[in-house]
């Protein structure tokens, strides 16, 4: 339990999808969730990082700044194994011309 309503969580979702969105999956134009009951672009196992982020922002807002360092270190650490397979099995423009992709 906490504090931060659904609006502030939905705010932190939506900042965290806007930049999934236009560094990750490289969308030019970008739309987020808008309420609690929009979806949004990850699928399991890979959505469990909305948890990690939601909690990071938690506990740094909360000014549990040990805890968040903790939290935020296993969220970056499950991203960056995320953008690491988009970057390494889904084709785009850059990861073609990079020599990155293995699969399609």
């Amino acid at each position: 339990p906490n504090d931060y309503g659904v609006e502030r969580k939905l705010k932190w979702l939506q900042t965290f999808e806007a930049e999934l969105k236009t560094m990750v999956l490289l969308e030019e134009e970008v739309s987020v969730p808008v309420t609690g009951t929009d979806e949004l672009c990850l699928e399991a196992p890979w959505d469990s990082l909305y948890e990690l982020w939601l909690i990071a922002m938690i506990e740094y807002y909360n000014g549990e700044y040990d805890r968040y360092d903790n939290s935020y270190a296993l969220f970056n650490k499950q991203y960056g194994k995320y953008k690491k397979m988009r970057t390494t099995f889904y084709p785009t423009k850059g990861n073609i011309e990079r020599g990155v992709v293995r699969g399609g």
